[in-house]
């Protein structure tokens, strides 16, 4: 109508933003801050600062962790808030995430934003530890042995042109000078003698070289073996038997498949008649008994009767996987905890001991008597009653297992993980 006015209503599209967002960590003994930065044990509590703004006014800013959560009401263009919450007993999460937001009074939301932050459910041991740059690695070929004898922890890292072994004593935790090869090696799979002498070493080449080093005397004094059978195969993994026989199983890119058997004490070799594929080896800590195994399938040496048993299929959902955990066998190999099986020494019965975790199975260690599992958790481990499969300890580490290794005096576990050795107490 004439002399009227017409209302012109804006809709309001535009979001508010986040300008601000932190949360203050919370730092504890014995726990790297700078690597496990937002890293809370129930208790803890986690303090939360938002700040916002809208082209107009705000309506509330609020966060969420898990189930819990909380807002703010607001009428500014701009505004924060700061909360609290004290993780309840219980807590344990290793996808903790932090969202926070705001909606302004049109309704818009904001974007969400994240702090990636974990709860974990555990408690700290005793953990002696040093910093390495290049520090033992899980997977791969197995490429570490403890020596009990000398408690010393040789290892090498599987890199393209690496001739030096390092070592490491464990009692002061401290690191020992490399063992150096020199140039023109590529070292791969190692292990000691039975009788803790020696060290047992392959090394890349054409062929590849089966080095058998005196412990004393160095590399200078090492008994070399062309490792002839093993074809066009380069050498990836060893291990001894009791009975001195090595076995090496040979791998290459081009598909190449080969277990090899070496008597050390005559140099004689030949191929063994397991499947090719049977790549991952690994032994009981007398090194009566050694299992090969490839993701799915697996098959036992024993050295009493200097034979391999039947190949037996453990998993139907098994491939293999060069760089996926190895089995883990107790002291005298009368149990071999694959996976989440804990098998006896013929692989024909088996008990599960925690959920098998078919995606990403875990580094994992047998005590030496065989009635502890040790593990690997991120960001520490399980300790495992292996009679009953019960959870007994969920310990945190300064950072994260890439290896886990029972000591057989039961009394200390070794850690490893980047840029990070460490010695667990058990007791």
């Amino acid at each position: 109508a004439d002399g009227g006015s017409t209302v012109v209503r804006v809709l309001d599209t535009t979001r508010p933003s986040l300008t601000s967002v932190s949360v203050d960590a919370v730092c504890h003994v014995g726990v790297d801050c700078g690597f496990f930065h937002y890293t809370f044990f129930p208790g803890d509590t986690v303090r939360i600062h938002i700040k916002a703004r809208d082209n107009r006014s705000l309506a509330w800013i609020g966060y969420r962790m898990l189930q819990f959560g909380d807002s703010v009401a607001s009428g500014a263009a701009a505004d924060s808030a700061s909360f609290q919450l004290i993780l309840p007993p219980g807590t344990n999460a290793a996808r903790a995430w932090i969202m926070f937001s705001a909606v302004d009074a049109s309704g818009n939301p904001s974007a969400t934003d994240y702090v990636w932050a974990n709860v974990m459910d555990g408690t700290l041991r005793s953990t002696q530890s040093i910093a390495d740059s290049e520090p033992p690695d899980g997977g791969s070929q197995n490429p570490y042995v403890l020596d009990p004898k000398r408690d010393v922890l040789y290892y090498e890292r599987f890199t393209s042109y690496d001739w030096r072994l390092r070592a490491i004593a464990l009692n002061p935790l401290s690191a020992l000078p490399a063992i150096d090869f020199g140039a023109g090696h590529s070292l791969r799979g190692l292990d000691l003698t039975p009788e803790g002498g020696s060290l047992v070493v392959v090394s890349l080449g054409g062929p590849s070289l089966l080095l058998k080093v005196d412990i004393a005397s160095g590399p200078s004094t090492a008994d070399t073996i062309p490792l002839t059978s093993l074809g066009d195969c380069d050498a990836w993994n060893v291990q001894v038997a009791a009975n001195d026989h090595a076995f090496v199983s040979g791998w290459s890119q081009a598909g190449c498949r080969v277990l090899v058997d070496v008597d050390l004490r005559t140099g004689n070799q030949q191929a063994t008649p397991l499947p090719g594929s049977l790549q991952a080896l690994t032994r009981s800590g007398d090194h009566r008994i050694i299992v090969a195994w490839d993701g799915a399938r697996a098959a036992v040496y024993n050295s009493a009767v200097a034979e391999w048993g039947p190949v037996r299929t453990l998993f139907a959902d098994g491939t293999w996987d060069p760089m996926s955990p190895y089995p883990a066998l107790n002291d005298d190999g009368t149990a071999i905890l694959v996976r989440n099986r804990l098998y006896d020494n013929d692989l024909t019965t088996y008990r599960s001991i925690l959920p098998d975790p078919t995606s990403a199975p875990p580094i994992a260690s047998l005590s030496a008597d065989g009635q502890t599992t040790f593990v690997g958790s991120w960001p520490g481990y399980w300790r495992v009653d292996a009679a009953t499969g019960t959870v007994t300890e969920k310990v945190i580490l300064p950072r994260g297992p890439g290896i886990v290794i029972a000591h057989p005096d039961g009394q200390r576990l070794i850690v490893s993980d980047w840029r990070w050795v460490g010695v667990v107490d058990l007791r």
